[in-house]
């Protein structure tokens, strides 16, 4: 949430947490993220006020609005050290995602195209360690 926020200081119970309007990073526009499942799971709900594709979008509502998002650790922390906002860790333990890299077919074997890949992966596994699968590109058919 952006910092000055009225729910950033104190605890965020998970009443509060679910009073609150929330901004959902989904890529495809359809299904429930992992929070909402973990809270179905609980028999709760959150106010979701808007989907976006991607978490620059969510991170720029949040920095200008009282709407919060749940983000993946990493991102939450790396945010909250610039200043705009504070992280809180959510009040509900949350299942893992996954982070998939995808790209055309037609991409499939240049060579920029292969280093790039490889390139976004060594990098997640910086941030992440061995959370991050190997790197497998899958066949096309």
């Amino acid at each position: 949430m952006r910092a000055g926020h009225p729910a950033a200081s104190g605890n965020l119970s998970l009443d509060r947490y679910l009073e609150l309007g929330h901004i959902v990073v989904s890529v495809t526009g359809e299904g429930p993220a992992p929070v909402d499942v973990a809270l179905a799971r609980m028999g709760r709900e959150r106010l979701v006020r808007v989907r976006v594709p991607s978490f620059l979008a969510a991170a720029e509502i949040a920095a200008h609005s009282d709407l919060v998002m749940t983000l993946p650790s990493s991102l939450a922390r790396t945010a909250a050290v610039k200043g705009r906002f504070v992280a809180l860790p959510p009040p509900l333990d949350t299942d893992g995602f996954t982070m998939s890299l995808l790209w055309h077919a037609r991409h499939q074997m240049e060579s920029r195209h292969i280093w790039l890949r490889r390139t976004i992966v060594a990098a997640a596994r910086a941030l992440f360690g061995n959370a991050v699968g190997p790197y497998a590109p899958a066949p096309f058919l």
